[in-house]
Parts: C-alpha cells; structure tokens; sequence
C-alpha cells in the first residue's frame, strides 16, 4: 500500500521536503498550534528553567530561531 497524502507538523515535513525534494508541501494548513517546552514541576528545577530560559532568551537575541523557523519554512 501507499499513500497519496498525509498530514503532519509542518517544521517536520519542512525538513522532509528538503531532504526529499520530489514532495511538496501544500499551501493549505489545516491548523496552527503553538509548541512548547514542557518541564517537571517543583522548586528543584528552578535552575532547569532558568536555563532553559536563558537558552530561548539568547537564541531570540542571537537571532537563532527566526533563521530556524526560515530554514524549516514556518511563518
């Protein structure tokens, strides 16, 4: 069997389209959902967060992610 279509995160299927340019992605988005970064709760992982923040914080500033969300073509 195959497929004629599927659907899935556009960042992934992004990157597929570059590493197998005979597909194509399609101009219609079914729908747009925020992604995060999920941690544990509790005080003891407050040094986790703070670096996990710092990390999003540099990577904004740096100018890091735009030219990721560029490359994996997300809006």
């Amino acid at each position: 069997g195959g497929a004629n279509a599927f659907a899935a995160d556009q960042s992934v299927l992004a990157g597929w389209v570059q590493e197998y340019p005979q597909y194509r992605l399609l101009p219609v988005k079914l729908s747009t959902e925020a992604l995060c970064i999920v941690m544990p709760k509790g005080l003891q992982y407050t040094n986790l967060q703070d670096r996990v923040n710092q990390a999003i914080a540099r990577w904004q500033a740096s100018g890091w992610l735009a030219e990721r969300a560029a490359a994996w073509g997300l809006p």
